[in-house]
This record gives C-alpha cells, structure tokens and sequence, in this order.
C-alpha cells in the first residue's frame, strides 16, 4: 500500500479487505493468523505450522542451503552496507547487501512479484495489464517466469507453481496459464508484506533454481511482517504503519531481500503510483534493492538499476514492456 509524508501511510489500512473503524491514524499493529494458499492436487498442502516451521528453519540457517551469515535468531550479520552515507544505522536495522549485477541474456529466468495490497484495488486493471505487457515482451525468447503475490502474505499461486516458459499466440502460456491467473486470482485486499514477499522469491531460488531477476512491483511501504524469528508464533504482524512495527516491516523485509541478493539474484524494484512521491517512501525502496534509481531520464540499463519509480499506474506497461 501507498503512503505519503514521513511517516508510514494508512492506505492498505482504509482498504484493506475486513479492516474495521479502528484502522485509522494511531491504530495497533494487529495479528493475523497465517493461511497457505491452494497448492497443485498432486501436492501435500503444508499445514500452518509446518510452513511456518520450514520458514523459521530456513531464515535461522543458511538462506535455504546458500552461505548466509546469520546470528541466533536468524538475522542476517555480514556483508552489509549502509545506503546513501546518510549515517550509522538505527539499532537493530540490518543494513543492505549490494545487489549483484543482472548479466545480459536473452533467455532468463525471472521471479515477478506483485503487490496485491488493498491499496492496489483501483489500480488492478493496470495492472494486470502491465504483467501481460512485461510478459509478451519476453515470450518466445527461452525465457521462463515464476510469480510471487503478496498482501497481508505472500503466495505463490497454484496455475504457475515453477518457472513457466513464456510463450505467445494460440495456446501459449500467456493465454492459458497467465492470463486466466491474473484475471480470475489477482485479486487486491489486505496489507502489503514485503517480508513474506521476499522469502517466497528466496524459497523459489532454493527449491526451483535461481533466478537471476526478481522485478518488485509495488505501490507503497511494508505494513505487515512474519513473526518467525526463534521465540516469536509464527504469526503475521498487520498494522504495521507506525513506531517499532514499522521498523520491523522494513527491516525484516530487508533482511529476506539480503538473502536473496546472496543467492545471486538482481532485485529491480518497480515502485508505481503517487504514494511514492516522498522522500522516505523512496528510501524504503532502496533499502531492499540498491542506490540506482532510474526516473525516466537516459537510458535504463537493467543490468544496474535498483530502483524504477513510475509515478502513474497508467504507465506501469509501458515501463515493465521497456524493463524485458
């Protein structure tokens, strides 16, 4: 969701789905109790616990098998730098791995995340429409994509459970898997949880092979976080706009980006819309990508770039067509 100002904004909170009247400005971040997603007929459905369990496991050890230093709650430790030189980091906060540079290739894969937050509602049209363009601009190049959807939780829908190949005209992949995905089950409600975002593109790296491009589209600050660190219940934060939650959506956030720069992914970061348009909301989405921002002006090299804001949804297809 979208935010404006210093301070973390109330968007998903005014949209999100069920949120009731004390979602307003001062309200407590508040618990929601996780659910999975539907998963393929031939799969066993984890169980809450089981999923929260392979995720604590997971960020407590080594980032799902690859050499991440972390600390006894699971943190990561080393390797970190802060953005901008704009002084130490606060307390607790877990400073930003560099982002690894995108190798040209044609025919790649890539984890595309979308942000289906309640403040996103107005604005899914555009896009889905943004999704189909990036898509038919990579299809029938070898190139293969994997989805991540994220509000209050991540998920990664059940019609594009691997990397799918990417393939147009009748019968493709665009019309039969895609397509029918972003209509029929793109559907935008609740907060926005980069954290969990995050450790569905780290766990597709592990368990599906890495993909040496992640594109981030969101349209607002993190509001929501996995309690999965040693000692906490395996539940997810929501509310998360204000104070030391705030912080801990962020910098949990961060932390799961970090892993999944180590594993080798380039992590662009497509912010869209007017809730971006200050000067914290920006830095929130250099935390979890990089310093190199990209506003329009030269020329886009995706090899480098971090960061792409697009200040209007109407123009999200374009630049995603421009970004494959």
């Amino acid at each position: 969701g979208g935010s404006g100002g210093s301070s973390l904004g109330l968007k998903d909170a005014d949209l999100a789905e069920g949120a009731g009247a004390g979602a307003g400005a001062g309200a407590m971040a508040t618990s929601l109790v996780p659910h999975r997603g539907a998963v393929p007929p031939t799969a066993r459905q984890l169980t809450v616990a089981e999923e929260k369990d392979r995720k604590k496991k997971k960020r407590r050890l080594h980032g799902g098998g690859y050499d991440i230093p972390r600390d006894e709650k699971g943190r990561l430790t080393l390797g970190v730098r802060r953005l901008q030189n704009n002084g130490p980091a606060p307390e607790g906060e877990p400073g930003v791995f560099a982002n690894p540079d995108l190798v040209p290739a044609c025919g790649i894969d890539v984890i595309l995340v979308l942000d289906e937050s309640g403040s996103v509602r107005d604005f899914a049209s555009q896009v889905r429409n943004a999704a189909t363009a990036f898509l038919g601009a990579l299809a029938d190049t070898g190139s293969q994509v994997a989805v991540v959807e994220f509000s209050s939780e991540a998920r990664i829908p059940s019609t594009i459970d691997d990397y799918t190949p990417v393939t147009s005209g009748t019968g493709g992949t665009i019309e039969s898997i895609f397509e029918p995905y972003l209509e029929n089950n793109y559907r935008p409600g609740g907060w926005t949880n980069w954290d969990d975002a995050m450790d569905e593109a780290e766990s597709i790296n592990t368990d599906k092979g890495l993909a040496p491009l992640v594109v981030f589209v969101t349209d607002g600050d993190p509001t929501a976080y996995n309690r999965d660190y040693s000692g906490e219940d395996n539940g997810v934060t929501t509310g998360a706009t204000s104070g030391s939650a705030a912080d801990q959506a962020l910098w949990r956030a961060m932390e799961e980006a970090n892993a999944v720069k180590a594993q080798g992914s380039h992590i662009l970061v497509v912010g869209v819309g007017a809730g971006l348009n200050n000067t914290d909301s920006q830095q929130r989405l250099r935390d979890i990508s990089g310093d190199d921002e990209y506003t329009g002006s030269g020329t886009l090299d995706l090899s480098t770039v971090d960061v792409l804001r697009v200040l209007e949804f109407n123009d999200l297809a374009e630049k995603l067509r421009e970004v494959a």
